[in-house]
């Protein structure tokens, strides 16, 4: 699948949930250069962010924020991104339920799920 086919999920009014986490994944699977794994068929975000550490820990300068997002992490980051393309196209949506967290000042991104 193509990034433009990917992007094309966002513009979707009616988009399945599970479809755009997967559209977003693919998405930061393409962002951090997943085109350079061998066996990319199969490979998770967290798998992919695991052959990452493991190829960078042998280094003597390791930035570990080059590392890609945990998979929990990057579920939240679709939703928001469709939330946003929604607003810009007029189709009105529950921020509530597109990875925002609404607090006395406003809303707030949810960053992950997992506790």
């Amino acid at each position: 699948m193509m990034i433009s086919d990917l992007v094309q999920v966002f513009k979707n009014p009616n988009a399945d949930p599970e479809i755009i986490v997967k559209a977003g994944e693919r998405f930061l699977l393409e962002l951090y250069s997943y085109s350079d794994v061998k066996s990319k068929r199969s490979m998770s975000l967290n798998d992919y962010g695991y052959v990452c550490f493991t190829k960078s820990a042998y280094k003597s300068k390791f930035n570990i924020s080059s590392l890609p997002t945990t998979e929990a992490a990057a579920r939240q980051h679709p939703f928001r991104t469709y939330h946003q393309v929604q607003q810009w196209y007029g189709n009105e949506q529950n921020a509530e339920q597109w990875g925002w967290n609404r607090n006395k000042n406003g809303l707030i991104p949810v960053t992950t799920l997992i506790t």
